[in-house]
């Protein structure tokens, strides 16, 4: 088993805790017509139906039947992969084409962060493109951190998907670490830029070092 589907947590759900936010956007693999296509998501009546937008893929009659299968995933935050099977009920193309589903019995939901990750206090640097921003480490795994920008540093230039470099020492360790990285969120955290990293190269030294300092952060806070 890799590390990756070790540290997966998945949880088998009751339908009834099933919540969705409207406008989500659902990926519908639809098994008679084998193809997907994506959706949003509209409402629910819980217990019975949940309703969709009908695909402009598929159409106002998206040709499919009755009791035909489907399974629906979805993200719900950062890093959680929901999913459920269900069938097809009917369709309606006016006002707005709407799909109906058979609201499912059960769900799954699956943690796809990669690694533990755990709260710490790191000075660190993020460079990209010719800029450099001082911040803070305020989590870290071998997987990827959240880098908070300090507040008086604009963050012109930095967009998911952006990739970075960061630079930063964990305690004990009097080498500087460096990770290529890429920018995945970008949110706020307290009035500061807050953003998601993955990394997508850390040296071997580097991977070790951050793992046994999650490793002794883990005694103290089990």
């Amino acid at each position: 088993m890799d590390a990756g589907m070790k540290n997966a947590q998945v949880k088998n759900l009751d339908g009834s805790n099933l919540a969705i936010e409207p406008g989500a956007v659902l990926l519908m693999e639809l098994q008679g017509l084998k193809t997907r296509v994506k959706t949003e998501f509209l409402g629910m009546d819980r217990g019975r139906w949940i309703m969709v937008r009908t695909p402009a893929k598929l159409g106002a009659s998206p040709g499919l039947t009755r009791d035909d299968a489907i399974t629906v995933r979805f993200l719900k935050g950062e890093n959680l992969l929901c999913g459920f099977n269900t069938t097809y009920l009917s369709s309606i193309p006016r006002p707005s084409p709407l799909t109906f589903l058979d609201f499912p019995s059960k769900y799954v939901e699956m943690n796809l962060r990669r690694a533990q990750r755990l709260d710490c206090f790191l000075p660190a640097t993020l460079v990209s493109d010719g800029h450099e921003w001082s911040g803070l480490i305020l989590n870290i795994s071998a997987g990827g951190c959240m880098f908070v920008v300090n507040q008086q540093q604009p963050t012109n230039g930095l967009a998911p998907g952006s990739e970075v470099f960061a630079l930063y020492r964990l305690p004990g360790n009097d080498e500087e670490l460096f990770a290529r990285g890429t920018v995945r969120n970008i949110s706020e955290f307290r009035g500061r830029p807050s953003l998601g990293l993955s990394f997508e190269e850390l040296t071997d030294e580097a991977r070790e070092s951050v793992n046994n300092f999650i490793n002794d952060l883990s005694e103290f806070s089990a």
